[in-house]
C-alpha cells in the first residue's frame, strides 16, 4: 500500500481537542436571564428552552421558538413531540458547554430546525441525540464542537436534511442500534472523523446528496445492509471516500468521489453490493478496491480516471465488472490478485500503464472490452482465464493486434469478414483470446479515438505534475 499522509499529526490533534473538551471548566446550565422561548401556541414565554418544553401548557404538536442571538447553555431533552426552530440566521444556540448531549429526542414527531448546536462532550454525547425516536426531522441546523454531531440509536424513519456538521471529533452523523429507514440528505459533512457512519445493522437507509468533505474517513459502512448511498460529493478525505466493512447489498451510485488521500471506494469482506455509475477520480490510491472475500459484488457504468489503480480486487470472487471506463491510471486499470471467477466484460481500458494485471487467479472470464493504448494490455502471472466468449461473442479488442479477417463461421473455413482476427491473440500459453474483434471504424469511433487522444494528452500532462508533487513530498 502507497501511503503518503501520515495519520499520527491528525490523531494528535483529536486527541488534544477530546482532551480540552473533557476538561472544560464545569458551569451552571442556564439561559440567561430574559432569553425567551415562545410556545407559539400558547403564546407563553419562558426563560430556558428546558422549561418551555417542561410546561404543563406544553402539548405535542406545538411549536417552541428560540430567540436569536442569545447562548443557551442547557441540556434539552425533548420529551414531547414539538417542533423546535430558532430564528435570526442560526444565531440562537445551544451550547451542551462540553458536559453533555446539547439535546436529546426521545420522543417520536419531534422537529429542530435552524439552531446552531454546540460543545457537546464525553463518551457517545452528540450535538443532536435521537435516542429510540422515530418519524422526526432534523433540518437546517449547523452542529459544531461535538463528540458526535448527530446520533441515531435505534431511531428509525427520521429526516436528516440540510445541516452542516462539522463535529471535529468523532463521527458527523452516526446510525447504529438498527437505525433503519432514515434519510440523509443534502447535509455538510467536514472536518469529521468519520463524515457519515452507519453502523450495526442499520438498513435500508437513504444517503443522498451531501456533501462530505475534510473528514479523515467520508462515508463509512460496518454491518449495514440495503442501504442507498448515491449523488453525494465525497472529496479531499484523509483515507477512504466510500468505505464498506461486512456489508450486505448496498447501492453505490451516481456519487462523485475525488481527490480522497486513499481509495475512491473500498470493500472489505463486503458481499452482493452494487457500484455502479459513479465518478471515481484522482484518488492517490486506487478507484474501487475490493479486498478480503469480497463476492457476488457488481461494478458497472462507472468513470474511472486517474487514481493509482483503477479497480483492484484481493482475494475476492464471484464479482461482476461491466461497462466501466477505466482511464489513465497510474499503474493498473484492473487489478487481480488471489481472485477467481470473476466476469469482466464490456469494458473500456484505455490510457493505464497496464492494461489487466493478473496474479496468482483463476478462471475469470474476460470477453468484450477494449484494451486501448496500454503500453502494457496484459501482465499475468501464474494464471489461467478465459479470454473470449463464444465465437458469436467474440473476445477482447487489442489496440496492438492487427491480423488478417478472411474467415467467418464457427469452424473458421468459410471465406468472408465477421469481425474477427482469423488468427488467436496469445498472451501466454494458459491464456489465449482465440476471437479477438476488430474495431468498427465509424465516425463514433473515430470521435472516441480523437477524444480519448485528446483526454490522455491531458492527462499526461496533469500526472507529470502530480508524480513530481508526490516525490517532493
Amino acid at each position: 500500500m502507497k501511503r503518503k499522509l501520515v495519520f499520527i499529526p491528525f490523531f494528535l490533534l483529536l486527541s488534544s481537542c477530546m482532551i480540552c473538551l473533557t476538561f472544560s471548566a464545569q458551569v451552571d446550565i442556564k439561559a440567561t436571564d430574559s432569553h425567551l422561548a415562545r410556545n407559539l401556541d400558547t403564546h407563553l414565554n419562558y426563560t430556558t428552552i428546558q422549561a418551555a418544553i417542561n410546561a404543563n401548557e406544553t402539548k405535542d404538536g406545538h411549536t417552541i421558538v428560540v430567540d436569536g442571538n442569545y447562548t443557551y447553555y442547557e441540556h434539552v431533552i425533548v420529551n414531547k413531540s414539538i417542533s423546535l426552530f430558532g430564528q435570526e440566521d442560526y444565531t440562537a444556540i445551544i451550547d451542551g458547554n462540553g458536559t453533555g448531549p446539547a439535546a436529546t429526542i426521545t420522543k417520536d414527531n419531534v422537529n429542530i430546525t435552524e439552531l446552531t448546536i454546540q460543545n457537546s462532550s464525553g463518551n457517545s454525547y452528540a450535538g443532536i441525540y435521537l435516542k429510540n425516536a422515530s418519524h422526526c426531522s432534523i433540518t437546517g441546523n449547523t452542529i459544531l464542537s461535538s463528540y458526535y454531531g448527530i446520533l441515531l440509536n435505534g431511531s428509525s424513519h427520521n429526516s436528516i436534511l440540510g445541516n452542516t456538521v462539522a463535529a471535529n471529533m468523532w463521527d458527523g452523523i452516526r446510525l447504529q442500534g438498527s437505525s433503519c429507514n432514515n434519510t440523509i440528505s443534502g447535509n455538510n459533512f467536514t472536518g469529521n472523523y468519520l463524515g457519515i457512519s452507519l453502523r450495526a445493522d442499520s438498513c435500508n437507509n437513504t444517503v443522498l446528496g451531501n456533501s462530505v468533505t475534510y473528514n479523515y474517513y467520508g462515508i463509512h459502512l460496518y454491518a449495514s445492509l440495503n442501504n442507498t448511498v448515491s449523488e453525494n460529493f465525497v472529496t479531499r478525505n484523509h483515507e477512504y471516500g466510500v468505505s464498506l466493512y461486512d456489508c450486505l447489498n448496498n447501492a453505490i451510485f451516481e456519487n462523485n468521489v475525488t481527490v480522497n488521500s486513499w481509495d475512491g471506494i473500498r470493500l472489505h469482506s463486503s458481499s452482493g453490493n452494487n457500484i455502479s455509475r459513479n465518478s471515481i477520480t484522482a484518488n492517490y490510491e486506487f478507484g474501487i478496491r475490493f479486498e478480503v472475500f469480497s463476492c457476488n459484488n457488481t461494478i458497472s457504468e462507472n468513470n474511472i480516471v486517474n487514481n493509482w489503480d483503477g479497480i483492484d480486487l484481493f482475494d475476492s470472487s464471484n464479482n461482476t465488472i461491466s461497462g466501466n471506463n477505466i482511464t489513465a491510471s497510474f499503474d493498473d486499470g484492473i487489478y487481480f490478485s488471489k481472485s477467481h471467477y470473476n466476469n469482466v466484460t464490456g469494458n473500456n481500458v484505455t490510457g493505464n500503464d497496464f492494461g489487466i494485471h493478473i496474479d496468482n487467479s483463476l478462471g475469470n472470464l474476460i470477453y468484450r472490452n477494449n484494451f486501448i493504448d496500454n503500453p502494457d494490455q496484459v501482465v499475468i502471472y501464474n494464471s489461467a482465464n478465459s479470454w473470449n466468449g463464444s465465437y458469436s461473442c467474440g473476445g477482447n479488442y487489442w489496440s496492438d493486434y492487427t491480423d488478417v479477417d478472411k474467415n467467418k463461421g464457427t469452424d473458421q473455413d468459410e471465406p468472408g469478414s465477421d469481425g474477427i482476427w482469423d488468427h488467436p491473440y496469445v498472451i501466454d500459453e494458459n491464456n489465449v483470446d482465440y476471437y479477438p474483434t476488430i474495431p468498427e471504424f465509424s465516425f463514433p469511433l473515430i470521435l472516441f479515438t480523437f477524444m480519448t487522444a485528446t483526454l490522455l494528452a491531458a492527462i499526461a500532462y496533469k500526472r507529470k505534475q502530480t508524480m513530481q508533487e508526490r516525490l517532493s513530498v
